[in-house]
């Protein structure tokens, strides 16, 4: 599932837990000396991942502390959408009948 095979490998402090969620925590997210934001949220089974969303494993350390094996990782564009179909419509289903939207 990874698109390379070496997993990069962060620690996440949590700080608190998100309101309103099923156990989301939010936290500070430390990666090559690089501290960022972040929320940690149980992926459920065969649910679909939204754009741009990593999937991590997450091991508990010690207190607030977790280790983060990234899993998945997405690079650049969605690659669903081709640029021909990105930047040409009437190409890829022909002539629309309706216009006036244009």
């Amino acid at each position: 599932m990874a698109d390379d095979d070496s997993n990069d490998v962060s620690e996440f402090q949590a700080e608190g837990v998100v309101p309103g969620s099923d156990g989301a925590v939010y936290g500070v997210r430390v990666q090559d000396g690089v501290e960022q934001p972040g929320v940690l949220v149980r992926a459920p089974e065969g649910s679909p991942v939204a754009p741009g969303v990593e999937l991590v494993h997450s091991e508990h350390l010690d207190g607030n502390t977790f280790r983060l094996t990234t899993l998945y990782k997405p690079k650049g564009p969605s690659r669903v959408a081709t640029r021909r179909y990105r930047t040409n419509y009437d190409a890829v289903f022909g002539k629309s009948k309706d216009t006036d939207w244009n």
